[in-house]
């Protein structure tokens, strides 16, 4: 997704005719590319995302992106075996603090276990 779209484009440029649309919609991609790598950021329309994790030990997992929303949270023990749900409104489940997931309670992250965790990132659009 592109930080501004054509149309917009061309309301600020008052450019009234499609003869440039495409030079247009080329340059606006190329923008938004030198911005996401710029910033670090990734803009793009607000899509579930899924990644999988080791268990650090630790009280806190680093997503990729900063989460909008985490759809589900699961653990298992070994390859093959099958996930668990992590509720984040128990005692011992989890918190989101844009990129970090937090355990609470006495909980961790326990090492040699897997972690899938879902979530949405992005942006709304318009």
């Amino acid at each position: 997704m592109a930080l501004i779209d054509l149309v917009e484009t061309k309301t600020w440029l008052k450019v009234t005719t499609s003869a440039d649309d495409a030079l247009l919609t080329a340059l606006i991609a190329r923008v938004t590319e030198f911005i996401e790598v710029q910033t670090g950021r990734f803009f793009a329309e607000s899509a579930a995302h899924t990644e999988y994790f080791p268990g650090t030990g630790t009280l806190e997992l680093w997503l990729n992106e900063p989460a909008d929303t985490i759809t589900s949270v699961h653990e298992r023990s070994y390859p093959g075996d099958t996930f668990t749900e992590i509720v984040a409104g128990d005692s011992d489940g989890f918190e989101l603090r844009g990129r970090r997931l937090l355990r609470k309670g006495l909980s961790r992250w326990i090492r040699g276990r897997e972690y899938r965790v879902i979530y949405a990132f992005g942006y709304a659009t318009g």
